[in-house]
């Protein structure tokens, strides 16, 4: 075969070879390209000259047989690997930062007990309980409005016409952690026991003075009919003292068995884990929790520390990023320092006012059970050193009522009155001479001894160290300190073994029927000793019905008086609560009360906790 021949057969094969190992396509429009399996690149110039050798050999071959020796040369090429087809790249899903975390929290307190219409302190009760119920309303927590009241377990709720009838709604989702439904049987069976006169309600009975009975309209619709128009029932209602408890749970249980951790059973955003008691309460995420995408930490874990060094050195070092309550037992001048310290990772936030701290005086035993000795107290106490001191000037002067509010007079004015006002930056004298006057004519000699108990928690211990310090020089009496755990204090407070006490009180919302009903009458919860005045009671009583707040205003301020004359309340100041909150948590605002948000489903740690 002549050479020319023999190439244009050579390459008429190869364009065989073109065509099955692919070419170029450019002319060829294809809506999805097809995957080609990986070739092995074929060697032409090598099968011409295996061609070209064999008609050197044997000259005169034929077209065919040109064609079979390139076949042969073909076979020779390693037969390509067929690749899978690939497979596109799923879309990611996006990462929602928010969820995730365990949240370390100090708490400064051991827990008291698990009884949520039991707790007497939020401290050492509320804080606890609260992540694992709901109320049927809630103080929203992601907005420093402290009027604005939403659905907890409510979906929504009403006032009918007669300002008298509420009807509410029930989340359809919420359930027990036990797997049973939150019912309408569940919320009437609870807002009955918040009332329930023969049981221990410190708190939770606030809303006795409005409720009046409710019913089950079927399983997720209740209707509950207060007493009269009254403006400040919601807001009861909505704090985390007003919690929903499974009736099949609690309704035979005895108040000392509700207290039990054992009958913990809530429908909270979170479940208790673990309990060690003075160490740490451990919380984990309810996986069936009714709201959407909540809670976003999957647990929390509460360690108690309650020294406030020791509580500095767990935030500088970030064991604890934050505080379960406002009152940390850090006072607003560790807080101060605190704020300095960490400038750049983190963030004190004040709270409040958020209580008034006042001394305690128990007229049931000598010689506070003479007005005079109480008034003389009343007077004796010079108050603003004692806020500089504490708070560097943030807190308010501890007039019976918050100063500034609508209800109260402006801390100007309160400057003004008896036991208030100073005489250039000093004591001012005729509160002194009075304050002898009263104590001589009771019968108190110079250097009689009284016992000031102080729990320990915030500033107490040191406020009494200031107090007595005070009645010392400017009154001469021998006062002795007494510094006692929380809840040893507490049991001895409740025992009525005490002469004075330094405690605190925390509205639960923002209105002289909290503060009257909390304080100021026999059945206080902060009323411990049981003092009463009979135009208090009947103030009390006239104002919860009464809806012009200029009539309001004026009742509250005869309170106001009548406390200062003869409560067997010795008040220091309203103060305003630091909050440390590490840069990494978010979602966080103060709280107005020791009272709201609590739960805790609504913070999320960005970076992770």
């Amino acid at each position: 075969m002549p050479r020319s021949t023999l190439l244009v057969a050579v390459l008429a094969v190869f364009a065989l070879i073109i065509a099955a190992c692919g070419g170029d396509d450019t002319h060829v429009l294809r809506a999805t390209p097809t995957p080609q399996p990986t070739s092995t690149p074929v060697d032409i110039a090598a099968i011409i000259s295996s061609v070209a050798a064999a008609t050197a050999a044997e000259p005169g071959l034929t077209a065919a047989e040109v064609s079979a020796i390139v076949s042969k040369a073909l076979a020779a090429v390693p037969t390509a690997t067929p690749q899978p087809t690939p497979t596109p790249a799923p879309t990611p899903t996006p990462v929602d930062i928010r969820k995730g975390g365990i949240l370390n929290a100090q708490m400064g307190w051991a827990v008291g007990g698990w009884g949520v219409h039991e707790c007497q302190s939020s401290n050492n009760c509320l804080t606890p309980t609260a992540p694992l119920y709901n109320g049927l309303l809630e103080y929203n927590p992601e907005t420093l409005d402290i009027s604005d009241i939403r659905g907890d377990l409510a979906t929504d709720w009403s006032l009918a016409a007669d300002g008298l009838t509420y009807t509410f709604n029930l989340h359809p989702d919420a359930k027990w952690t036990d797997g049973t439904p939150v019912t309408s049987e569940d919320v009437v069976f609870s807002l009955d026991s918040m009332v329930n006169p023969d049981k221990t309600r410190p708190n939770a009975s606030r809303i006795a003075a409005f409720y009046a009975s409710s019913q089950a309209i079927d399983p997720l619709t209740v209707e509950v009919t207060t007493k009269f128009k009254a403006a400040p029932f919601v807001p009861f209602l909505a704090t985390e003292w007003m919690k929903i408890l499974p009736k099949a749970r609690f309704e035979t249980l005895s108040e000392d068995e509700a207290k039990l951790e054992e009958n913990v059973l809530g429908s909270g955003p979170f479940m208790l884990k673990n309990h060690e008691s003075g160490i740490v309460v451990e919380y984990v995420r309810n996986p069936n929790y009714f709201k959407e995408n909540r809670p976003f930490l999957d647990g929390m874990n509460y360690f108690t520390i309650i020294d406030g060094g020791s509580i500095i050195a767990a935030i500088k070092s970030e064991q604890v990023l934050t505080h379960a309550h406002p009152s940390s037992n850090l006072s607003n001048a560790d807080n101060e320092r605190l704020a300095q310290d960490r400038l750049g990772k983190g963030e004190v936030h004040f709270a409040g006012p958020i209580g008034i701290i006042w001394t305690h005086m128990n007229h049931n035993v000598a010689p506070f059970d003479d007005v005079r000795v109480r008034r003389a107290l009343i007077l004796a106490n010079h108050r603003q050193p004692i806020i500089q001191f504490f708070s560097k000037g943030r807190d308010q002067l501890g007039a019976p009522f918050q100063p500034g509010s609508w209800f109260g007079l402006t801390e100007a004015e309160v400057a003004e009155l008896p036991g208030f006002r100073e005489l250039n930056g000093e004591k001012h004298p005729d509160d002194i001479a009075e304050a002898k006057r009263l104590l001589a004519a009771a019968g108190v000699e110079p250097g009689t001894k009284i016992a000031l108990q102080a729990m320990i928690v915030v500033e107490f211990p040191d406020l009494a160290i200031v107090v007595a310090e005070q009645f010392r020089t400017l009154l001469d009496l021998d006062i002795s300190i007494d510094s006692i755990e929380l809840g040893a204090g507490f049991g001895k407070v409740l025992a009525g073994d005490y002469e004075m006490n330094i405690l605190g009180y925390g509205p639960m919302i923002t209105d002289p029927h909290d503060i009257m009903g909390g304080a100021y009458v026999a059945a206080g919860r902060n009323n411990f000793s049981g003092w009463s005045n009979p135009r208090i009671e009947e103030i009390f009583e006239l104002q919860a019905s009464e809806l012009d707040l200029a009539v309001r205003r004026a009742m509250t301020l005869e309170v106001q008086e009548i406390v200062l004359n003869e409560s067997i309340f010795i008040p220091h100041y309203w103060t305003m609560r630091g909050m440390y909150v590490d840069n990494r948590i978010r979602n966080f605002n103060p709280p107005p009360t020791d009272s709201h948000a609590l739960k805790m489903e609504h913070l999320w740690c960005d970076p992770g906790c």
